[in-house]
């Protein structure tokens, strides 16, 4: 376990940035003689983990929750743009880590407009992700936001359908493909979804946000394929 800590290359944790500096650190300037300053550590980085996590969750911008629907906006003081021009396209990604190009290509079609994040369930974790790499890439959009639904509920709700509609890039995260399916098909957001395509405007999706596009879809909806 020591020699994971001290050896483990950080940068394929799922942390923010300036977290896995702090750990990094951390991991430098200790020296462990014995296995008790060993759990002392771990409880330590536990804390500190715990700690930053709180935080995040207090600054990750405006937040709208009900009980069909958390809605996450960043920045939190962002109002709708009217972006004149947007490309068409479509991004499918196979799942595993963030693919920086494919991102890029996606922000430079929102052309500064805002980037809408679709999933069941999860955090906002792409908001602030997207959003430094828009700034970085100096094609800075006017809000991420993510809407997590809790139910199929919320795809009748106009609060979830307006930022559809006002959206320049759609992007389904991943997760259950069951769901998306059960909560999505046939109700408005598809239709905005469709309609959106065929207005220029690009969208994505990651893993079980890949299995939902095309014609034909592998929807899980009675679970997993199994080989004979």
């Amino acid at each position: 376990m020591k020699r994971f800590f001290e050896e483990k290359n950080l940068e394929n944790f799922l942390f923010p940035s300036f977290i896995r500096e702090i750990l990094q650190i951390l991991i430098q300037e200790r020296k462990f003689t014995d296995y008790s300053n060993y759990l002392i550590f771990v409880m330590q980085l536990f804390s500190l983990i715990v700690l930053v996590l709180y935080l995040i969750e207090l600054t990750s911008g405006r937040l709208i929750e009900t009980d069909d629907y958390k809605i996450w906006t960043i920045p939190d003081d962002a109002v709708d743009v009217t972006v004149n021009k947007t490309e068409s396209g479509v991004a499918m990604i196979g799942g595993g880590a963030d693919c920086y190009p494919a991102f890029s290509w996606l922000i430079e079609h929102a052309n500064g407009g805002d980037f809408v994040v679709l999933r069941v369930g999860g955090t906002d974790a792409y908001n602030q992700f997207v959003y430094d790499l828009s700034v970085s890439l100096n094609r800075t959009l006017n809000s991420v936001t993510t809407i997590s639904w809790k139910n199929k509920q919320a795809s009748y709700d106009e609060e979830v359908l307006s930022l559809l509609r006002n959206a320049e890039l759609i992007f389904f995260s991943g997760g259950d493909q069951g769901k998306y399916v059960e909560y999505w098909a046939n109700t408005e957001v598809q239709t905005i979804i469709q309609e959106k395509l065929q207005n220029n405007v690009s969208v994505g999706g990651t893993s079980a946000g890949l299995a939902i596009q095309g014609d034909y879809i592998f929807s899980a909806l009675n679970g997993s394929v199994f080989s004979g």
